[in-house]
């Protein structure tokens, strides 16, 4: 055969050969997304001006080492905010490397925060960790489960929970800024947001709509634009809150009008949805479904935010080739963690101060124990096929999870109990007794809360049981004081059966005083917090409940402590 005709043979062959491949090209992508095998494209994720140092291969290693160095030189110089520059360019030159992002963030939150002093510059490295992961990190790498646990991690640990001592001040500050995008108070409307549509010509084309932006017009407020209604509406909520009179402005000649009600929700859930998408970054449709599965997620609380992104990184997170995923597993372990705060302390009233710093009451949410149930045998089933048979004492609950479900629901009998509702009480302690048998549960119901209970007072000392039997005291004042009545006299009640439960069981210590010492204390150290009017507010109520002597100030703290 002459050669060539064996190059034009070659040739065809070739030919033949790549238009079969080109065939399967689009079956393999669809395949490697199902996979979530891909990755977003960065000219979607990045800045132009960034692509082409990201494109960088030639020189790339020895920059990034010398950026890794110099970073963390001027983070001990304590020049934060160059190092936080060269750690976003850092991660902008590494952008598939999902430890990259993990470290940063955490140095930001964790050890750059720390070495400032006051609560604001602290809130501002934690949110600075959150947003790198949350606003560039996440978007570069849709499909790491790592960054969404560490992002979840950050909301959980450094913001929901009480290891720094600032955590307070980031509460506070953290529901103000989702109040400020979701509306003062846990009402805000998901199905409207999730369903309110991204153009605005949408909103603006029905009827009654323009008629509302023309008279609102009219009265020098434009509605159709960023930030006008919304900031009306959260202005007259706030001032409902501390009870100020309401503004005179003229536009609410309008607002107030209960013809234009739907119109105004229409325009409110614009607005509200558009922030939601663009700040916090949260889908509104996966909301409402997450609301709908585990129940009233506040997003005024970091738990909520928490539970969401670790959420994303279980149902969104590429699936590893490992017998097992331990950051899915710990993700799986963060929505449990959320689970539990909430059930403890899910229920957020703010402070009619709490702009000028007061922090919000965190209250239990006995509706999250049957979710929490549901949730930690739906993610057992991911591991419980490895496991064998004797590792888990309770039925359809992974050994990854077991101890923490087993005190869960021992702690859910007891708040129940305490709570008044004693047939789902004793629900739960019958299920807790059938799947994990344990002498506690053998004597009944009652006998099992009353040993708990006992248990507690016996272990405590006289100055830890002053601070429980206070502690529910103040709360209970400060419910007063938020305008919550019937809770706050539910505390006072359990206030008073803790003190003579803990005197019942221990005649022969003392030191705890009078009852009424205990409130008239109370009193003086919730004076100084309180503006002179709602203080007075207070007092009558205290009156009213516990009588004019209780509730009278105390002069000097006399009640011995230890």
């Amino acid at each position: 055969m002459r050669p060539s005709l064996r190059r034009w043979i070659y040739l065809g062959a070739a030919l033949l050969l790549l238009g079969g491949a080109a065939r399967w090209i689009e079956p393999i992508q669809k395949r490697r997304q199902a996979e979530r095998l891909t990755a977003a494209p960065l000219d979607q994720v990045a800045s132009p001006d960034m692509v082409l140092p990201v494109l960088m291969a030639v020189g790339r290693a020895p920059v990034v080492d010398y950026l890794w160095l110099r970073a963390v030189r001027l983070k001990d110089e304590g020049r934060y905010f160059d190092a936080l520059q060269l750690s976003k360019m850092i991660c902008t030159l590494q952008p598939r490397f999902a430890p990259v992002w993990a470290f940063q963030a955490w140095n930001m939150a964790y050890n750059i925060s720390v070495t400032q002093e006051t609560g604001e510059e602290r809130w501002r490295w934690v949110r600075n960790g959150i947003e790198l992961l949350r606003d560039s990190g996440i978007p570069m790498n849709p499909h790491d489960t790592q960054l969404y646990r560490e992002l979840a991690w950050i909301f959980f640990h450094k913001v929901a929970d009480y290891m720094d001592e600032k955590h307070w001040y980031y509460k506070n500050q953290f529901a103000l800024m989702m109040e400020d995008i979701l509306g003062p108070g846990d009402h805000c409307d998901w199905e409207g947001i999730a369903a309110a549509p991204g153009d605005w010509n949408k909103v603006a084309a029905d009827e009654a709509v323009r008629s509302l932006l023309e008279e609102c017009k009219a009265r020098g407020r434009d509605l159709s634009q960023p930030g006008v209604l919304l900031g009306l509406l959260n202005q007259r909520a706030e001032r409902k809150r501390s009870e100020e009179s309401p503004d005179a402005d003229p536009v609410w000649e309008v607002l107030d009008d209960p013809a234009r009600a739907k119109a105004i929700h229409a325009v409110e859930c614009y607005w509200r949805a558009l922030r939601v998408r663009t700040e916090p970054k949260l889908d509104p449709d996966r909301v409402v479904a997450l609301r709908k599965a585990y129940g009233p997620l506040d997003f005024r609380l970091a738990e909520a935010h928490a539970f969401y992104w670790s959420w994303l990184g279980v149902n969104l997170g590429g699936n590893r080739a490992v017998r097992l995923d331990v950051q899915q597993l710990n993700a799986d372990r963060i929505q449990n963690y959320c689970l539990q705060n909430m059930f403890r302390r899910g229920r957020l009233i703010m402070s009619p101060e709490a702009r000028k710093g007061v922090p919000p009451l965190l209250l239990p949410d006995t509706r999250f124990i049957p979710i929490f149930e549901e949730i930690v045998k739906e993610n057992s089933k991911r591991y419980l096929p490895s496991e064998r048979t004797d590792q888990s004492n309770v039925e359809g609950v992974s050994a990854n999870f077991e101890a923490g479900y087993v005190n869960f629901m021992r702690d859910a009998v007891v708040a129940l109990y305490e709570e008044g509702n004693r047939s789902a009480a004793q629900e739960y302690f019958d299920r807790l007794r059938r799947d994990h048998g344990h002498p506690d549960y053998e004597r009944g119901l009652d006998q099992f809360v009353t040993t708990v209970i006992l248990d507690q007072l016996k272990q405590m000392t006289v100055a830890q049981a002053l601070a429980r039997v206070t502690g529910y005291i103040t709360q209970g004042m400060a419910l007063f004081a938020y305008g919550h009545d019937s809770q706050a006299a539910q505390y006072l009640v359990l206030a008073r059966a803790v003190y003579e439960k803990y005197h019942e069981s221990l005649p022969k210590r003392s030191g705890l005083g009078k009852f009424e010492e205990l409130v008239r204390n109370a009193m003086t150290l919730m004076e100084p917090r309180l503006r002179p009017e709602v203080y007075a507010r207070l007092k009558a109520k205290m009156d009213r409940t516990l009588g004019p002597a209780a509730s009278q100030p105390a002069a000097p703290l006399t009640t011995p402590i230890g």
